[in-house]
């Protein structure tokens, strides 16, 4: 009977030598990912996906919550210094922009993804030049519409880095202004770019839809004016480009070739006199100087106002060679109104007395949701300071009638959820399980019972009515 086990082969040197040579030339073994190399949306594009996005469809991906993600797997990987997970949704819109903290997490999603393009996700590849200040929002906005076509067309649903910018307020798809509040009527909060149980395209607090034809909202998009829709036209487009390519010279030289560039429009288009350049973008001459002398960065508003006035873009701005350079532009002083509408300082007695006329039609509107004084300062485009100087009594009234619309919500909610609660823990009953906090938030599904102060106050107030033990 033939043996089933092999016979040992003995291999002769030169057998050996050439098994060695075959094994060193073998390539080494692939190293792995600790997460999912989950490729990013929009990568090269105006719609490139944020970071806080991404980080929301990778726990998505990976069937967890995000903090769950963020803090056994992200948080580790991070310096010591800049382990804020647990104050994560004041800080997370700082993950978007330009400084350390962007650094940190954008060190964490490469070690973990093996990504190496995740800096395309931030603002931070344009740090050497821009600075932090008037860059990003720190609550979310969204296009409904986007989220409606990519849910129709079964593609991923993401925030584009574009929509957390505080220069863009409208969406260049659409051309409809970016929602701020859930639309849900029961709801109505404004939406932190990470959250505990948060998925996109929905709301952080009732899960409702975000996207249009919402059953119960408030309120569709606006359309925007023709004068507007054509400044954010121009906004967008040029963000778009520095988002799309990123910065066209290496990132240590985009200061230096700035200040040339800067340079080189001071003298040619104003003799070498910076306080006549000044005059014809309209902007402070000593501004320009810490510009041309690095002794301050300039803001998005500020390069936006300074190229929109030279009839360029940034990314141009940066591109063009100084030979080159007239051959897209002109010299235009005072053509142009300055790119981003400043707030008004009162300083005559008409503008008082119509200013007064404004305010009292705008208290006179019968609206379901009172407006409060920060609403009706940026409708009147006035500060808060100014209606509080001018009009006490009109803005004491605003604040009263917007504290008790709060109140009342409030009130009608609590009743509301604890009717809720009641039915939940009945139906428990006659189901012949006895009723706790976890069981009836998942039959209401309502999620993160625990760090729902709504919930647990109104989960005590019926708990006594159901003869359970409250929290």
């Amino acid at each position: 009977m033939p043996t089933l086990i092999a016979e040992p082969h003995s291999l002769d040197v030169s057998e050996y030598q050439h098994a060695l040579s075959v094994w060193k030339q073998c390539p080494p073994e692939l190293s792995r990912s600790l997460l999912y190399h989950l490729p990013p949306q929009g990568i090269g594009t105006s719609m490139v996906e944020s970071l806080s996005s991404y980080v929301s469809r990778l726990a998505d991906a990976h069937a967890v919550p995000s903090f769950t993600l963020i803090r056994e797997i992200l948080d580790p990987l991070m310096p010591t210094q800049q382990r804020l997970y647990y104050k994560l949704t004041r800080y997370a819109f700082q993950s978007h922009g330009v400084t350390s903290y962007t650094q940190a997490w954008i060190h964490a999603l490469e070690q973990a993804t093996q990504h190496v393009d995740i800096k395309r996700l931030t603002l931070l590849p344009w740090s050497p030049l821009i600075c932090v200040r008037h860059l990003l929002r720190r609550q979310k906005t969204w296009c409904p519409h986007c989220y409606t076509n990519w849910q129709t067309h079964q593609q991923p649903l993401y925030e584009p880095l574009l929509w957390s910018l505080n220069a863009v307020t409208v969406c260049p798809q659409h051309h409809t202004l970016l929602v701020e509040r859930c639309p849900h009527e029961a709801c109505g909060r404004t939406l932190p770019f990470l959250s505990p149980h948060y998925r996109t395209g929905y709301c952080a607090y009732c899960c409702g839809w975000l996207g249009v034809s919402v059953p119960g909202a408030t309120s569709t998009p606006d359309r925007v004016s023709p004068d507007e829709l054509a400044r954010q036209g121009w906004i967008t487009h040029s963000i778009g480009e520095m988002l799309a390519v990123g910065p066209p010279v290496p990132e240590e030289l985009a200061l230096e070739k700035f200040q040339k560039m800067l340079r080189h429009y001071i003298k040619k288009y104003a003799d070498g006199s910076i306080r006549t350049f000044g005059k014809m973008i309209m902007t402070d001459p000593q501004t320009i100087y810490l510009w041309s002398h690095s002794r301050s960065r300039i803001t998005i508003p500020q390069l936006l106002n300074l190229t929109y006035q030279l009839n360029t873009t940034p990314l141009q701005l940066l591109t063009d060679g100084l030979e080159n350079i007239t051959e897209h532009q002109c010299r235009l002083p005072l053509l142009r109104s300055n790119l981003f509408v400043k707030v008004k300082s009162l300083r005559r007695r008409g503008e008082t007395t119509q200013l007064r006329y404004k305010l009292s039609l705008l208290m006179k509107q019968n609206r379901s949701a009172p407006p409060s004084v920060a609403e009706i300062s940026r409708q009147l485009n006035v500060h808060q300071s100014t209606l509080y100087r001018h009009f006490p009594n009109e803005c004491r009234q605003i604040r009263q009638r917007y504290l008790a619309w709060q109140l009342k919500k409030r009130t009608d909610k609590k009743r509301i959820l604890i009717n809720l609660i009641k039915q939940a823990g009945v139906d428990l009953k006659r189901r012949g399980i006895q009723p706790n906090a976890y069981l009836v938030a998942n039959h209401l599904q309502i999620t993160f019972t625990g760090l729902n102060p709504l919930f647990k106050n109104a989960w005590t107030a019926a708990a006594l009515d159901l003869g359970i033990k409250p929290l």
